[in-house]
């Protein structure tokens, strides 16, 4: 039984804010969330070998695409927080490699060597499993779906549709446009 003035999170179901279905999701809206997806592939290639494009990329996509709708923040802020981990984990791996080809010393530790070919390996499978979630993702999203990626998907979910939501009134007012107005005098 919920408290007056509380909201009931003991059932999923009763979310403030009903996911939309398939068929109310716009064309636009749905290329907006499926490139959200789909622009860190640009992105990781136009940024190689730098990372930190890819998450540069995802935050500047959030910002300016989140307020289109809730299905279209869902899925941007879903794509930025999956990439906030691996941008991290491909930047330190890239800091061993550089660190690796740079000093002459760490050819002959062995140690070193080890943890660069385990930590190369874990890197390439975490980008391999991130792009496949990524692709499952952007294919649901185009077709006006959600798909919730493991460890964010929750997250991004109550953000924009949960119990974290806005309300209605505050989410329209935080994302209407400012419109162009006279000088004041």
């Amino acid at each position: 039984m919920a408290v007056s003035g509380v909201k009931d999170t003991a059932d999923p179901m009763k979310a403030p804010y009903p996911l939309p279905q398939p068929a109310e999701v716009s064309s636009g809206e749905r290329g907006s969330a499926t490139s959200a997806y789909l622009m860190m592939f640009a992105a990781a290639y136009a940024g190689l070998p730098l990372p930190i494009v890819n998450l540069i990329a995802a935050i500047v996509y959030y910002l300016t695409q989140y307020k289109k709708s809730r299905f279209v923040g869902f899925h941007c802020f879903q794509s930025l927080i999956t990439q906030v981990p691996l941008s991290i984990l491909n930047m330190v791996t890239l800091a061993y490699v550089i660190s690796f080809v740079l000093i002459d010393s760490m050819h002959e530790s062995k140690l070193f060597v080890a943890i660069l070919a385990v930590g190369c390996a874990l890197t390439l499978l975490a980008n391999i499993v991130y792009s496949i979630f990524s692709i499952v993702a952007a294919y649901q999203a185009n077709k006006g779906g959600i798909y919730y990626i493991p460890l964010f998907g929750k997250w991004a979910y109550d953000r924009f549709y949960g119990h974290d939501a806005m309300d209605e009134e505050t989410f329209q007012a935080h994302h209407t446009p400012i419109v162009n107005e006279p000088p004041t005098t």
